[in-house]
């Protein structure tokens, strides 16, 4: 009997396999009663063929492993399918520490993984194992070697029971949620020769029993010149199709770094390092339409409002210039449909609530650089707010979180402490949740998730798990009575409701919500939830057919005739005006912090990159500022001797030629010391 499943196994005919007996790693050339044992010695039974050796470590797959039916509170990046919004009521004046989880293993440092909440416990990639955390106690459940490297990070999805991971080197691999027994795992889909190169920090995407992940070698703060995207079967792993771009593909397209590809009815929309934004034939790989924004896209694409069968308008995040670019599909073609500067930079992939696009980035381009959160109207494409946070980039993809008293977001930012930002939308101010203590305090670039209660998790490059809790709250279903499903709502205890969105019904109007199965009591939304509650849909019969949904609005844009050509170049689309930052971030530990605001110039996306005087230092801090967190904490004085350095080029010219000298000398001496750090320790 098989210890690992409970099968029994015997000799099997058919392929020649057996029990073996293995001792210290070889198979041993007597029986069992004819071995001598001696301290240390390690013996292992092995079910196999003759002539076969032990799998490494991590590498034992059983495909028939059964898959659990769990219900996921955050199933991918940025909310996976889901997007990154929920309807429960996490904290919003103060978040407690529920527990800390060390995923260090011993080590001094670690890289992590993006987080799954599935069942209700937490799941990452560290250290060389995939973990199962319980979300009530923060202790391992289970954990599995995966034989695997992840140097920088990786973003895990779940789906129909399995996790699936992707690893360095151009691999995937598919866990069960319960036991985390490995059920099939690829190939390397590098090129040969290459396999080291290529890492797993793209996103993947889900879609009609189909896992899509890209997989690109990095290149420092220069565009990724190659890479590939591939599609392989969820149930077993086998491969559909595989994408090249670029060198690997002999075209000049580029590779895909931050990524992350939209689903689009049955096919995908995905930006890649060169500013190209693609539509892909979900079934054959092949291209379909593609269009040109105004740098790279590191970061994922994200549905702002589509139809089933995948029309409608996208977005996408431009690194080098901080746009937010509104893409729409109609038919098989993309087009531009209008873009807005909101950042000096982001790789933050936007989330959507309420028609509003929320997405993260920073105020500079030089030292100090400091997070933002900007609120971008996507009809109009025009920036309603940005504010300042921490001091860092923001290169989290922030949670929404929509409560009765308004709406609320939760990110990062890349510096010490390493801790968690509260934005409500519409106030002037960012306020600091959560502050790491002691030895926990680190850099971040983790996105934060949030599970069906409420609770928040996100991780540090302390190497610590953090659950923070959520206020105790309220269930409110709904009974839509013949109409569409509506999602129970967790509402926070004694605090009114959001409305949800309205049911639909054929042939019928929605008159609205009542509190009582008669229909003859009307909820009011501002009046504060007591307890669990039901509520009842009433319905009207909709004589005239007016209760057609519209279609979906372009904001009134016309974009430009050439936009639908994917040679086009996007320098002459119309672009918003920059931000103006609100000047101050509110801390509850009493931080009052000012800021300088950006141009508020209308320009063209030619226009968008960094000032002249921005260009002079680029070649040198321009790798600093996608630098590792473990980079900037090695070496703190980087930042500020690049923005020293870039002061020198605006001197006088009567400077003494030997201090110029010496200057540049430096300046080449500096910049070989960032190369190291990008080359060597980069993650971002």
């Amino acid at each position: 009997t098989s210890p690992y499943d409970g099968r029994v196994l015997g000799w099997d005919e058919a392929t020649g396999r057996y029990w073996q007996l293995f001792v210290n790693g070889e198979a041993s050339s007597v029986g069992a009663s004819s071995v001598n044992l001696r301290a240390g010695d390690t013996v292992m039974w092995y079910y196999a063929a003759d002539g076969a050796s032990l799998p490494s470590e991590g590498d034992t797959t059983n495909p028939d492993a059964e898959r659990p039916e769990l219900d996921a509170d955050w199933p991918g990046f940025a909310g996976g399918s889901a997007g990154a919004t929920v309807t429960t009521p996490t904290p919003t004046e103060a978040a407690d520490l529920a527990w800390k989880y060390d995923f260090k293993d011993g080590a001094s440092w670690a890289t992590v993984s993006d987080l799954l909440v599935v069942g209700g416990d937490v799941y990452l990639v560290a250290s060389g194992k995939i973990q199962r955390i319980d979300g009530d106690t923060g202790k391992p459940v289970a954990t599995t070697p995966t034989g695997e490297d992840t140097q920088y990070i990786c973003r895990p999805v779940y789906a129909d029971g399995l996790i699936v991971v992707a690893y360095d080197g151009g691999k995937l691999a598919a866990y069960t949620a319960d036991t985390l027994t490995c059920v099939w795992k690829t190939a390397s889909f590098a090129p040969e020769g290459s396999e080291r190169k290529y890492q797993a920090m793209s996103s993947l995407t889900v879609s009609n029993g189909f896992v899509y992940a890209m997989f690109s070698p990095q290149n420092g703060d220069n565009p990724t010149t190659e890479g590939v995207m591939v599609c392989v079967s969820l149930k077993d792993g086998s491969t559909k199709w595989v994408k090249r771009t670029g060198t690997a593909a002999q075209e000049n397209t580029g590779g895909f770094y931050w990524a992350g590809a939209a689903a689009s009815g049955d096919d995908l929309i995905v930006g890649d390092d060169f500013g190209k934004v693609a539509l892909i034939d979900g079934k054959t790989g092949m291209e379909l339409s593609s269009v040109t924004v105004s740098g790279p896209c590191r970061a994922g694409i994200v549905a702002a409002e589509t139809s089933k069968a995948g029309e409608g308008s996208y977005l996408a995040v431009t690194k080098s210039d901080g746009v937010l670019h509104k893409i729409e599909r109609v038919g098989d073609e993309l087009r531009l449909a209008g873009s807005v500067k909101f950042s000096a930079t982001s790789t933050s992939t936007p989330a959507v609530v309420q028609g509003k696009a929320v997405v993260c980035g920073s105020d500079s381009l030089k030292y100090p650089v400091n997070g933002t959160i900007s609120v971008i109207d996507i009809a109009t494409m025009t920036l309603e707010k940005s504010v300042v946070a921490g001091t860092g980039q923001s290169q989290s993809a922030p949670l929404i979180s929509v409560q009765g008293d308004g709406v609320y977001a939760y990110f990062t930012c890349n510096s010490v402490p390493g801790g968690v930002y509260r934005y409500k939308l519409g106030d002037d101010a960012a306020e600091q949740l959560f502050v790491p203590e002691g030895d926990m305090q680190n850099y971040c670039l983790a996105s934060i998730v949030a599970d069906a209660e409420g609770n928040l998790y996100y991780t540090n490059d302390s190497g610590t798990l953090f659950k923070l809790s959520a206020a105790p709250s309220f269930a409110v279903s709904f009974e839509s009575n013949g109409g569409s499903a509506v999602s129970t709502f967790r509402v926070a205890q004694g605090k009114p409701m959001t409305r949800p969105g309205d049911p639909t019904r054929e042939g019928h109007l929605f008159l609205g919500w009542f509190s009582d199965e008669q229909l003859t009591q009307a909820w009011d939304f501002s009046r504060p939830v007591t307890g669990d509650m039901t509520l009842y849909a009433k319905w009207g019969e909709d004589v005239n057919g007016g209760g057609v949904r519209p279609p979906i609005d372009s904001g009134g844009l016309n974009p430009p005739s050439s936009q639908g050509d994917s040679s086009s170049s996007a320098t002459s689309q119309s672009v918003s005006p920059s931000p103006s930052y609100s000047t101050k971030v509110v801390s509850t530990y009493g931080v009052v912090a000012t800021r300088s605001p950006l141009s508020g110039v209308t320009q063209s996306s030619a226009a968008l990159v960094a000032a002249d005087d921005e260009k002079a230092s680029s070649a040198m801090q321009g790798s600093a500022n996608d630098a590792s967190s473990s980079a900037k904490k090695e070496s703190p004085a980087v930042g500020s001797a690049f923005a020293t350095a870039a002061d020198t080029s605006s001197a006088s010219a009567t400077l003494n030629p030997f201090a110029v000298a010496g200057i540049a000398v430096g300046v080449v001496a500096l910049a070989g010391v960032m190369v190291y750090f990008v080359v060597a320790r980069r993650r971002a």
